[in-house]
């Protein structure tokens, strides 16, 4: 599970700062998180965390810095 956590972290940092370059983000904006080319999660920003749907799990992240993002399970 922490190396699938890892992955979408990875992915959510990489697909946010080209995200982040081209515009902001408007709050409550749904996002995917690609992976190879497919869709493995999808959800929302807020503008202060991320929620994705990921295997019927809700995985939240927030912003640690600039390109990396914690990410957790709520049970």
């Amino acid at each position: 599970m922490k190396k699938i956590l890892t992955v979408i972290t990875i992915v959510l940092g990489l697909s946010f700062s080209i995200a982040g370059n081209a515009k902001k983000l408007s709050p409550s904006e749904s996002r995917n998180v690609l992976l190879n080319g497919q869709t493995i999660a999808s959800g929302y920003d807020d503008g202060l965390r991320v929620a994705l749907r990921w295997k019927g799990q809700i995985v939240y992240c927030v912003v640690e810095d600039e390109e990396e993002y914690k990410c957790w399970v709520e049970d």
